[in-house]
């Protein structure tokens, strides 16, 4: 799994959920039980969908 997903590897997980499957962090991951806040998949989305506009415009 990588650490950091560069910009490229981003953009092509399309439309794709991101999570970060981590079970000990519920508020970056998913958390053990898979109910986590997944912050940080939720910025790497936000951030592909920009990303994805820049590309178009």
């Amino acid at each position: 799994m990588y650490r950091f997903i560069p910009i490229i590897g981003l953009i092509e997980t399309g439309g794709r959920e991101i999570v970060e499957a981590s079970p000990r962090d519920d508020l970056w991951g998913s958390g053990a039980e898979g109910t986590g806040k997944n912050w940080l998949g939720k910025i790497l989305v936000k951030l592909r969908e920009r990303l994805c506009k820049q590309e178009q415009a």
